[in-house]
């Protein structure tokens, strides 16, 4: 019985020992320090409550982050499902994606205008010397 019972609590400390890691990691992927509580779990329930929290954090943490780019409405709306640290990873590159994309038509944007002022100064000075 006792052998049991030995085998039950080490499969159990076991158990949260890697959803202990599964969370750091999820915490890591988001960016989110977290490590120094996760040493103070020792049962199920904290280590459920721990989750919920950095899914929490995580996702305040990239709605924060679309507000201030003013991203698409469906990649915001990706933020609610997340669930897993891939799912984290996959919206902190389609983040990554959007800011490059801005930035990009920001950058094509404005050497549109300084063409469009050169040919327009070309075209007066051409003008002028007619």
């Amino acid at each position: 019985m006792k052998a049991i019972r030995e085998k039950i609590e080490n499969a159990y400390r076991k158990k949260i020992q890697n959803n202990k890691k599964e969370l750091s990691n999820f915490a890591l992927q988001g960016n989110i320090n977290a490590l120094g509580n996760l040493t103070k779990i020792n049962n199920v329930n904290t280590l459920n409550m721990a989750k919920e929290m950095v899914k929490q954090e995580t996702k305040n943490k990239l709605y924060a982050i679309t507000t201030t780019l003013d991203v698409s409405p469906i990649l915001v709306s990706k933020i609610g499902n997340i669930n897993t640290k891939q799912d984290v990873k996959n919206i902190s590159q389609e983040i990554k994606d959007a800011i490059h994309k801005r930035n990009t038509n920001m950058k094509n944007a404005n050497r549109k205008q300084v063409r469009k002022l050169t040919n327009r100064a070309r075209q007066t000075n051409t003008k002028k010397m007619k």
